[in-house]
């Protein structure tokens, strides 16, 4: 970890140093020379909890949907950052993503607790991630047993990404949930989602699903058919695309001087 950080741990907005990963800077060694642990890379500012957070909070200057378009291409800026150097979050989660407090300045994120991260080391060697990532953001194939998440490295990575975009850009919603059609059988939540995905039950494509409506409140309809083909790659296909693909479309989303037409385009047909 002390010899290959992320190319960009920090940068400056607002005239302030602004901390972008929690990452480890030296070794803590016990007068015998035992490792200890880290000293860890920090700001001292105040932080959002988490981006989980986020899915809940109104606008702080921006319009909700600019200001989740501008944290979506920053969290794929850090893992592409990240995915360069040959490391892994693999429990990559948003209560693990901290967000700026500061209301005045662009929105940023920060990936926290960088020394539990699956880490390329420069021997060769690769050392495991240390947590594992919750059923919601597990990769299809750890979470049906078919292979450890660690194993899977950057596409398990990948998988949570696409999740994390997909309800940072739909109100929350995860990707495999949805309304059963009538005289389907529904039973606890970590079940039904374990056989949602098995099953590649994705509501949300341009073709929708037999099995499952999506959400009233979704906002998928509104979205540029590149990037519901992006989600439909990572769902109904379960091949997520990577964090540099992720940033690239959102680049073109945000450049697009038409895109805050198709956030009204369900209501608003003239706007499309």
């Amino acid at each position: 970890m002390l010899r290959a950080p992320p190319d960009t741990l920090s940068t400056v907005s607002d005239g302030e140093n602004l901390m972008l990963f929690e990452w480890p800077t030296a070794r803590i060694e016990d007068p015998a020379g035992n490792f200890r642990g880290y000293t860890v890379l920090t700001d001292n500012k105040i932080y959002h909890s988490n981006l989980g957070s986020e899915l809940g909070l109104p606008p702080y200057g921006w319009s909700r949907q600019e200001r989740r378009l501008t944290l979506a291409k920053h969290l794929c800026t850090r893992l592409a950052d990240l995915h360069n150097k040959g490391h892994c979050v693999i429990a990559l989660d948003p209560r693990k993503i901290h967000l700026p407090y500061i209301s005045f300045q662009e929105p940023n994120v920060r990936l926290t607790r960088c020394a539990n991260f699956s880490i390329n080391s420069h021997d060769g060697n690769r050392h495991p991630a240390r947590q594992r990532p919750s059923p919601e953001y597990t990769h299809p194939q750890a979470l049906l047993g078919q292979i450890e998440a660690n194993a899977l490295g950057q596409r398990q990575d990948e998988y949570a990404l696409a999740v994390i975009l997909f309800q940072l850009l739909n109100v929350g919603i995860h990707p495999y949930d949805g309304v059963w059609e009538t005289g389907e059988k529904t039973g606890r939540r970590t079940r039904e989602l374990r056989d949602r995905v098995a099953q590649r039950l994705y509501p949300y494509g341009r073709k929708g699903n037999a099995r499952l409506r999506p959400m009233a409140e979704s906002k998928h309809k509104t979205w540029s058919r590149p990037l519901q083909r992006m989600f439909e790659q990572a769902f109904a296909k379960q091949r997520p695309p990577s964090a540099k693909q992720w940033l690239r479309q959102l680049e073109r989303e945000t450049a697009e001087p038409t895109w805050m037409r198709r956030l009204f385009a369900a209501v608003l047909p003239q706007y499309t």
